[in-house]
């Protein structure tokens, strides 16, 4: 029987050990996987991406910002889009020169930007950027851009030298457009133009909506006056003091609604005339 139990106890302490050395294990893999899983699978870095739209200081009075970020896996193409800013009382943008340099977290080598990158100028102050040979997974792109004024005087150019510029692009952040292509300068302009006009069409379309729900109200308010004038004829000296009053005050909103609604057909005939400018900016 001491035997047997012997032999019992030896089991258990067995059993436990393999337990815990299992437990440890299944630890060391997971750890294993949370660490080696970004370089697998190329995202959750731990980087500061760019916020689109926010304002980036490169030097006194000058800034700069990202306005859109899209990307075509399939044609392993990026296009970035940058609004400059020159506070200076002299407008220098005219006279700016910018270098990029791209690199990705999967790719530690840096794109030849001459070869894979074409930057076009559509104003002075908005730039586009075509990266070409962006890899479908690419995790995290690395940008950096480096502003250089030239024609200038040397404190101008001194000014700028040690700008710099450096931001990161999460593939997770980015917008995929399947669609997108390199396109030229004629047609980022017309594209340009044409958010412009859909941006007016817009208002347009709340400026109308704004004279339907007021036409909606005053219909319901002259059905009111007409209910009330109806009232007048059983009521007393007394009651129909009241009842003219509340008409006269009905019959001054709807007086107001009309003026309101002339106003906001003259904005929307102001509109239209924008539309037809903005179509003459169109490069054919």
């Amino acid at each position: 029987m001491k035997l047997s139990k012997k032999t019992g106890t030896t089991h258990t302490k067995f059993t436990k050990s393999k337990q815990y050395m299992l437990t440890l294990f299944i630890f060391f893999c997971v750890l294993m996987v949370i660490i080696i899983s970004p370089k697998l699978m190329g995202k959750n870095y731990d980087y500061d991406t760019i916020r689109l739209n926010e304002d980036e200081t490169l030097g006194a009075d000058f800034s700069a910002q990202v306005t859109n970020i899209t990307y075509n896996p399939s044609k392993k193409i990026m296009k970035l889009a940058f609004k400059y800013n020159d506070q200076n009382v002299i407008n220098r943008l005219s006279n700016l020169k910018i270098s990029y340099d791209f690199k990705f977290i999967n790719n530690q080598e840096s794109l030849d930007s001459r070869k894979n990158s074409k930057e076009i100028k559509v104003s002075d102050d908005y730039i586009v950027v075509f990266v070409k040979n962006v890899p479908e997974d690419f995790g995290v792109m690395s940008s950096t851009i480096q502003p250089r004024l030239t024609h200038a005087k040397a404190e101008e150019k001194q000014e700028f030298k040690e700008a710099e510029w450096k931001f990161y692009v999460s593939q997770d952040d980015v917008k995929i457009d399947n669609t997108l292509k390199i396109v030229t300068k004629s047609e980022l302009i017309n594209e340009g133009v044409q958010q412009e006009i859909n941006d007016v069409k817009k208002e347009i379309k709340n400026v109308k909506s704004q004279i339907k729900e007021m036409k909606v109200e005053m219909s319901l308010t002259e059905k009111e006056i007409e209910s009330k004038e109806k009232d007048l004829d059983y009521q007393t000296l007394e009651e129909k003091q009241e009842t003219t009053s509340d008409i006269n005050s009905l019959k001054g909103n709807t007086l107001s609604s009309k003026s309101k609604i002339t106003e906001l057909n003259e904005k929307i005939e102001k509109y239209q005339q924008k539309i037809k400018l903005l179509q003459t900016k169109m490069v054919k």
